[in-house]
């Protein structure tokens, strides 16, 4: 096994199902890296909006200026807004759970709705809830259910192989990249530092119809799922790459070692 681990990639979500931002740090928090996933597009009824039904969502490609975000997509004129953490809160699902949203108004809801074709409003996380994850005794914000995922080079290097072309790391969404591990070498580990931040992997990611979406262009492409199917199978589900919590916040560099510390039984 490889005795020189390092992060080789970093991203962050801004709003759920939505494209990410490679970054060169981040801070871990329990919720997730900040600024992850603290915001997610949901319907007129309150319920979330997914590449799953919305495959093009995954064109809307926020960014950072300052403290305000500004929201590009397809055939639509840039929108820049500043996130609302406080306001009028209204109940919002994340599959079978309700939890509480800020929505951020009209007209970035308007920009949503003529994007997306469909009614559509953003939310952002009321400060005051809390979502705990299934295991690990964590929290997660508006992820579907931790709040980091953890991928290794060689895994994915492995995955394009076989499908005969370069796989792009974010048709998987992973939080953290690892380089200097042999391909799927981060199923056995247990509790992990990388730079200040400690995380436990708890559970391998199973895998959905979303892994097919091209992060490129918004279409379903490649059979990537079936591929996966045929080798990364797990209790009857795909699985490829390791749900993560927080043990202890810090920041995270491009480059940092990360050092195993505890391996599963």
């Amino acid at each position: 096994m490889s005795t020189r681990l390092y992060v080789s990639a970093l991203f962050v979500y801004p709003i759920k199902s939505c494209r990410g931002i490679a970054v060169q740090s981040a801070h871990a928090t329990p919720r997730g890296f900040a600024g992850d996933r603290l915001m997610m597009i949901v319907d007129e009824h309150g319920n979330m909006l997914t590449q799953r039904e919305l495959p093009h969502m995954a064109l809307i490609a926020p960014s950072f200026a300052g403290e305000q975000l500004r929201l590009e997509a397809p055939g639509m004129p840039a929108f820049t807004f500043s996130p609302r953490t406080q306001g009028t809160t209204h109940p919002v699902a994340v599959w079978n759970t309700l939890t509480l949203g800020v929505d951020q108004g009209d007209e970035v809801g308007e920009w949503l709705s003529a994007y997306l074709g469909r009614p559509a409003r953003l939310v952002h996380i009321a400060a005051e809830t809390r979502r705990p994850t299934r295991l690990g005794n964590g929290e997660v914000a508006f992820a579907d259910a931790y709040p980091y995922l953890v991928l290794s080079n060689a895994s994915l290097e492995d995955l394009s192989a076989r499908m005969g072309f370069p796989v792009l790391a974010t048709r998987f969404r992973p939080n953290v990249m690892i380089g200097g591990s042999a391909p799927f070498e981060e199923d056995a580990w247990r509790e992990v530092r990388l730079g200040e931040a400690t995380l436990e992997l708890v559970k391998p990611c199973s895998r959905c119809a979303v892994v097919e979406n091209d992060p490129e262009t918004g279409r379903p492409t490649h059979n990537v799922l079936a591929v996966l199917a045929t080798y990364r199978q797990q209790a009857g589900k795909v699985v490829f790459g390791q749900n993560a919590v927080l043990r202890h916040a810090g920041q995270v560099r491009i480059g940092d070692a990360v050092e195993v510390l505890t391996w599963r039984a």
